[in-house]
């Protein structure tokens, strides 16, 4: 996905002035402009060429690649999405940080989590299962999405989640025996046999890193006062709006273990809803 990588690396870009530190890591997002247009309708075709990615493993990917099938292909990817109502499903935002993590953090799918969807029913458990190699050590990335339009709203949902998830009960107990019969890294690879020896429990849960991305969208008012990224009142109000929404997240209470990492990363946009009208339009037509 060498080619989608390059278009996403010109549309979201990180915030490229120093904020103040906050309790737990941040990544700060924002969209490029086009005559003088936040580039968020962009998004939508990304998101259409980026679900055979998301939504199949990576034999399914290359059997149709190599078939040439592209259209089966795409209706096995988009069947795999939610029926359910567009504002109350996660998979448009869970497909949105898969990207982010593939391309920010250059990290790989674990599993294709909606793919163990059973009908209409959510998966259980974090929103996106990835990993990396980090100083030859094997590192968990278990992530939450949370595609709203309030930041209020997404923020508070976003440590019900964290509350139930990040515990050692929950991530070794429940989400890993969803993972480990799912991996799909190569098998001939070392990479999975470290990751398979650590979901079965071989080694120690204390000694694992396990980084929680936590991807948060909302509506931002002042995106339509703007037409360029460059300008000073551009950086100066997003600077005071994400110092803002960082004290936000600081001050909510949160107990997790020493060996997870949160990262809060914030996407603000023009209209969530608009988005998702556009998103479900293009998955309409394709189904």
């Amino acid at each position: 996905m060498e080619w989608l990588t390059k278009r996403i690396e010109s549309l979201i870009f990180k915030f490229s002035v120093e904020l103040k530190k906050g309790k737990w890591e941040h990544l700060p997002l924002h969209l490029d402009y086009e005559s003088g247009k936040y580039r968020q309708s962009e998004l939508k075709q990304i998101i259409n060429d980026a679900l055979p990615h998301f939504a199949l493993t990576p034999k399914e990917y290359k059997e149709y690649s190599k078939s040439g099938d592209d259209g089966e292909k795409y209706r096995l990817a988009w069947s795999r999405i939610s029926k359910r109502h567009k504002y109350s499903k996660g998979d448009y935002g869970e497909l949105l940080l898969f990207l982010i993590l593939k391309v920010f953090f250059k990290s790989e799918k674990l599993v294709t989590k909606v793919k163990l969807k059973s009908g209409n029913q959510e998966v259980l458990g974090y929103d996106c299962a990835h990993f990396t190699i980090e100083k030859k050590e094997p590192i968990l990335w278990l992530g939450e999405s949370k595609f709203h339009n309030n930041f209020s709203n997404a923020i508070t949902s976003a440590f019900e989640s964290l509350k139930d998830h990040c515990n050692v009960s929950f991530t070794k107990g429940t989400e890993f025996s969803i993972l480990e019969p799912n991996i799909e890294v190569n098998k001939k690879s070392k990479a999975y046999n470290e990751v398979k020896s650590i979901l079965k429990g071989v080694k120690s849960f204390d000694k694992l890193k396990i980084k929680v991305p936590i991807f948060i969208t909302y509506d931002f008012d002042k995106i339509t006062n703007h037409k360029s990224t460059s300008s000073e009142t551009f950086i100066s109000d997003f600077k005071a709006e994400y110092e803002a929404k960082i004290k936000s997240i600081d001050n909510r209470d949160l107990t997790i273990a020493s060996n997870f990492e949160l990262i809060f990363i914030i996407l603000p946009l023009e209209s969530v809803k608009s988005l998702k009208d556009e998103i479900e339009q293009l998955e309409h037509a394709n189904r």
